[in-house]
């Protein structure tokens, strides 16, 4: 099976999370054929490793930052800004060092104690997928110590594994 003939309403139904979330979000799914191959692998990881908040902001917000170009390259590897729709001030996100500033990244605010991946450190990953430098970028986060591994997925037999949860490092 290719990534082509999966969709995000299949991954839903695989977590067992409401396909009616769909319906919050009728541009996802348009949204996720636009992406390129390797955005869309990303895009179906985060759906699969992550909680349901997180995927909530990956449907809501991840694909329209890469595809209205907010997700902008920084001279820092690794490093891109974000630009968000209610803030005056982009999000700086490293990708080596897993970092994101915002209030859910970080458990604060409405989100505290219930920290988890963002919607601008999934958009980094996608917008980062189209460069040629993806590979090194992703080759320096994993020499990072306290790294943990997004799940693989295996597109030839379909097969979703799910590897170490996520860790927030702090700077």
């Amino acid at each position: 099976m290719k990534t082509s003939d999966l969709s995000i309403t299949d991954i839903l139904e695989r977590r067992g999370w409401p396909v009616d979330m769909m319906l919050k979000y009728p541009e996802a799914e348009r949204e996720f054929r636009r992406l390129r191959a390797t955005q869309q692998v990303i895009i179906l990881r985060w759906l699969w490793t992550f909680n349901e908040t997180t995927a909530r902001k990956v449907l809501s917000r991840s694909m329209r930052y890469v595809l209205d170009h907010q997700v902008q390259e920084t001279p820092v590897m690794g490093v891109f800004q974000v630009v968000h729709d209610s803030e005056a001030e982009p999000h700086l996100v490293s990708l080596i060092d897993r970092t994101c500033p915002c209030d859910l990244f970080q458990g604060r605010g409405k989100y505290r104690g219930n920290d988890a991946p963002c919607s601008h450190l999934c958009a980094a990953h996608v917008g980062a997928a189209a460069m040629r430098q993806y590979t090194q970028i992703l080759e320096a986060a994993s020499s990072r110590e306290s790294r943990t591994d997004l799940p693989t997925l295996s597109w030839s037999r379909c097969v979703l594994l799910r590897r170490a949860p996520f860790e927030r490092r702090n700077p």
